[in-house]
């Protein structure tokens, strides 16, 4: 599911910081980081970073603001564990200003464990991916902003979803699902949107290949999202961001390098695109700010660190 990419030190954090890097750059979002040891969720503020979560006792990843910005959503798993094993992984909702987390998504009959949650636009519902119990496959549920009220979405069950988000109006949901014509266990992800109310799927990548993470310019215009160019690049395959015309559906390459690139995420402004870059050389993931439409590029985290899970407010 290419959810996290991370190797942590030793280290531990007993407290929050806040320090000075990366001034050049604009921006503000949250991410996060093993600056200080175990995954640790940090907010960016035009050069200042600042730790918002510090839990010595535990990972904490996949941060997501809600549009006003008021409200933060992260997981939390157990200290150095793989963050894919979502069985020991919890949902947690955080006050920006009260700094108080409490958790969410209480024990449901209908699945055994969930992840990836994403806010909607009107910061009214939540979407997410979850195991459903009777199927034994990731299916796509919403909730009230509260984690309550889980409705389920998708319709096929014998596939599994992945990587939601809402749509600019929040009537729909973007996802990866494997098509129609493909077994269950193919491994060719392809993006769709899924009607919220009806459940219908409209199928918008056609490349025959593993897509993933996709989000939505704040114009409505098109999607990016990550792409398995090539299956066979060393030992990882080789992940680019490619870009698809929500008009016309046309698909074409948005960000190539030597590294791979992963989980693009658009700034409320409209300005940039974040994603996440894995160096294969040393191993190591960093967050990288893209000016729209044609660049620049900006590494905004710091090299000697992982960051992951960058989310622009």
């Amino acid at each position: 599911m290419c959810l996290a990419l991370t190797s942590c030190k030793d280290k531990v954090s007993d407290g929050f910081v806040a320090h000075q890097e990366n001034s050049a750059a604009e921006g503000h979002f949250v991410y996060s980081s093993d600056e200080n040891g175990n995954l640790q969720i940090w907010e960016y503020a035009n050069g200042i970073q600042t730790e918002i979560v510090a839990d010595v006792n535990s990972e904490n990843w996949w941060p997501r603001l809600s549009p006003n910005g008021e409200e933060l959503i992260y997981y939390k798993s157990p200290l150095g564990n793989k963050l894919q094993k979502f069985e020991e992984t919890t949902c947690w909702k955080r006050g920006m200003l009260t700094k108080v987390s409490v958790q969410l998504f209480e024990a449901d009959p209908i699945w055994t464990h969930q992840g990836q949650t994403n806010w909607s636009h009107d910061a009214k519902s939540l979407v997410f991916s979850a195991l459903n119990d009777s199927s034994g496959h990731w299916q796509i549920f919403t909730s009230n902003s509260e984690g309550k009220e889980p409705t389920p979405i998708s319709k096929r069950a014998g596939y599994d979803y992945f990587d939601p988000v809402f749509s600019l109006d929040d009537q729909s949901i973007f996802c990866s699902v494997v098509h129609e014509g493909e077994s269950p266990e193919s491994v060719e992800f392809e993006i769709f949107e899924i009607d919220r109310i009806t459940g219908e799927e409209t199928r918008l990548t056609f490349n025959n290949t593993r897509d993933h993470h996709p989000d939505i310019s704040i114009d409505g215009a098109f999607l990016a999202f990550e792409s398995l160019d090539d299956p066979d690049y060393l030992s990882f395959g080789k992940w680019n961001i490619h870009k698809l015309d929500l008009t016309t559906l046309e698909e074409t390459p948005m960000i190539t390098t030597d590294n791979l690139s992963f989980a693009p995420r658009f700034s409320q402004d409209g300005r940039f695109l974040y994603f996440i870059n894995l160096d294969i050389l040393r191993f190591q993931t960093s967050l990288v700010q893209y000016e729209l439409p044609n660049g620049p590029s900006l590494n905004v985290s710091s090299d000697s660190v992982n960051s992951i899970n960058v989310d622009p407010f």
